[in-house]
């Protein structure tokens, strides 16, 4: 990964930005973020109608002769709710009111459809929440129109206008961010007072006989800069992992609400506190991976920008899985431990599969080694960890956890035990959130190499698993004929004795099918390896810079911090490999597969819903290269035809 550009110095605001900056410092009061309004009655909002389709919806709006903000609103393209500026008869920009409130729609061709939702009773309710009597307490930095838009739409505070990475030269976070406290920047995209819900759990006592295990003391907004040097432990997984019931086992109390739910729980970053033998605890519950209703990179800025501006080092880092690992869930963690460069901080990680309780021996140990191959790790990592005594024991970095609610101390002791000392222990070194990634990971050549080596791994690990299998099978089938010899040899056979004969000569049929479809994989293995081994061979002294036939690498990295960001940002993101061409070139899409990343009939790379239509936001000049260059590319909006350019947009190899 690049190092993180750092914006450019705060030019000195004109006298239009020092008036704006005066009134907005004046809503920046770390115990006064609140909307300062009631919440609203049903007949305000019955115009919207039940299981209708909404629009989160978006323009650009002039704020100074320089800076733009983006305004959103929510519609069924009837009626629209916004947030409004209210003003008296000849009053000034400093002296305007605001109100969230309904109104009849007016369609304009610069309107931005940013997602589709449907009305219902969870909406309904968030939305009385904001449109309630009184004068709304703005603020561009902390209460603007896109957390409350994003917040009927999602039930999150986020505005995505203020994240960190957003501060380009034009930005509106740039006229405040120099003149803000850290603890005002920790409130950024927190929610305000009146819709903190009451999250803390019942308190209740989860194993009597247990009293190693952290002292819980509160649960916090926001962690303030005295607690910097406390032991830092942050959960991170997808929804409905079950990491709110580990934050729980690990304070042996029932401190955060924890179910069993496909839909987040948690959709804002969750702080305890608490201490362990004398030193403070903060454990952070994040928000789900894979939302069911915020976007990846929406839960994954909110994380990283978060844990940025509220802990300087992290301690430990428990990735947490349960059931299938999907793609995406795959994705979303290994942005995780690429930002956290998990390639030099290893000790620091711990990947527990959870929700384990049913499982055998042997299925928790083939989920883990499902797990360490979806991210790349391995099951053998251990960490040392040290006793009072002296002594050190070397524990497994990758566990299997059964530490369902209401199991007695006795079933679960054991997982119990090496969960609460991997997490509890302390590293012989910290991960320093703000310091970033030095390493250049963006060379193709890099990721091709990593590619090849993480395949001929893969080959060898998955030829060990066969082998055993084989000598597995060999020996049933040996089994099965001396049954089957000792049966024929008798000389009169019972009923019994007959059904016996034939159900073995039943199964030894089979074994002996399964038998040559083993020796058929191992051929067809043996020939990938000298395949893959040939090319090595062939392309050693060869700088690996382009994508070759059948070796393309995996996944790319469409990412900018210019212009082109703000314009196609729904084109930003992790692409992966389809196995497919276009026009004689590879092909790979996103996610959800909405985009393309693919060679159009005129001879540009170009990133687009449909590589038929010959078209899409972003693209290249005419070239003939075999892969996408990693810069050079250029962008378009849906306003205009006209290309522009944007030195920072880039495409790289391998996942940033």
């Amino acid at each position: 990964m690049k190092k993180r550009v750092q914006p450019a110095e705060t030019p000195r605001a004109n006298p239009e930005e020092e008036k704006l900056l005066e009134k907005e410092k004046c809503s920046w009061g770390v115990d006064s973020h609140a909307l300062n309004s009631s919440p609203g009655t049903e007949d305000q909002v019955q115009g919207f109608k039940n299981k209708s389709k909404l629009f989160l919806g978006s323009k650009e709006i002039k704020l100074t002769s320089k800076y733009y903000e983006t305004h959103f609103f929510v519609t069924d393209k009837t009626i629209v709710l916004e947030l409004v500026k209210l003003y008296t008869c000849g009053a000034s920009i400093s002296q305007c009111d605001y109100k969230v409130q309904i109104s009849d729609f007016v369609e304009s061709d610069d309107m931005v459809e940013e997602e589709e939702f449907k009305m219902n009773k969870d909406v309904r309710k968030r939305m009385l929440q904001v449109i309630g009597p009184g004068n709304f307490n703005f603020s561009h930095v902390f209460r603007n129109s896109e957390h409350i838009a994003r917040y009927v739409h999602s039930g999150a505070w986020i505005s995505r206008q203020m994240n960190e990475d957003s501060m380009t030269n034009d930005s509106i976070r740039r006229i405040f961010d120099s003149h803000m406290s850290d603890d005002q920047k920790k409130l950024i995209n927190t929610p305000p007072a009146e819709l903190i819900t009451d999250e803390e759990g019942s308190m209740e006592v989860i194993h009597a006989e247990l009293s190693d295990h952290v002292q819980y003391e509160q649960q916090t907004r926001l962690i303030l800069s005295e607690d910097k040097d406390a032991q830092n432990i942050v959960f991170v997984g997808p929804t409905g992992c079950g990491k709110s019931n580990l934050v729980n086992q690990l304070y042996n109390k029932k401190v955060v609400i924890s179910k069993a739910s496909a839909s987040s729980v948690t959709r804002k970053m969750q702080f305890t506190q608490g201490d362990y033998k004398g030193r403070k605890c903060n454990i952070v519950d994040t928000i789900g991976l894979c939302d069911t209703v915020l976007s990846e990179t929406e839960v994954y800025d909110l994380i990283k920008d978060s844990i940025r501006a509220n802990l300087v080092y992290i301690d430990k880092v428990a990735i947490v899985c349960s059931g299938r690992i999907e793609r995406a869930h795959k994705e979303a963690v290994k942005n995780i431990m690429n930002w956290l460069d998990y390639e030099h901080n290893k000790e620091n990680f711990v990947f527990l599969y959870n929700k384990s309780d049913s499982d055998s021996e042997d299925t928790r140990q083939q989920n883990l080694v499902i797990m360490c191959e979806e991210f790349d790790i391995s099951i053998e990592q251990t960490v040392n960890i040290h006793s009072p005594n002296g002594s050190s024991l070397p524990v497994k970095c990758v566990q299997a956890l059964g530490l369902k609610p209401g199991l007695e101390l006795s079933e679960v002791e054991s997982d119990l035990m090496n969960f609460r000392r991997l997490l509890i222990s302390e590293p012989t070194s910290r991960i320093n959130v703000n310091v970033p990634i030095t390493r250049d990971k963006t060379d193709i050549s890099y990721w091709y190499k990593t590619d090849v080596s993480a395949l001929l791994a893969l080959l060898k690990q998955k030829d060990e698993k066969e082998n055993e299998l084989k000598k597995a099978l060999s020996q049933q089938k040996e089994e099965t004929e001396k049954d089957l010899k000792e049966l024929q040899s008798t000389e009169a056979l019972s009923k019994h004795q007959e059904e016996k004969i034939k159900e073995l000569s039943i199964t030894l049929s089979k074994q002996e099918d399964e038998t040559e479809f083993w020796r058929r994989k191992a051929l067809l293995l043996k020939k990938k390896k000298e395949l893959v081994d040939d090319f090595l061979k062939q392309n050693e002294e060869k700088e690996k810079t382009s994508f070759q036939t059948g070796f393309h690498p995996l996944l790319l990295t469409v990412s900018s911090k210019g212009p082109a960001r703000d314009g196609q940002g729904k084109r930003m993101g992790v692409y992966t490999y389809t196995g497919g061409e276009h026009n004689g070139r590879a092909m790979w899409a996103n996610s959800d597969a909405s985009q393309k990343l693919f060679y159009d009939s005129e001879g540009h790379w170009t990133i687009g819903p449909n590589p038929e239509e010959n078209r899409g936001g972003l693209s290249t000049n005419k070239s003939d290269q075999l892969c996408p260059p990693v810069s050079g590319w250029k962008y378009t909006t849906k306003y205009t035809t006209v290309w522009t350019d944007d030195p920072l947009l880039t495409v790289t190899a391998g996942e940033r």
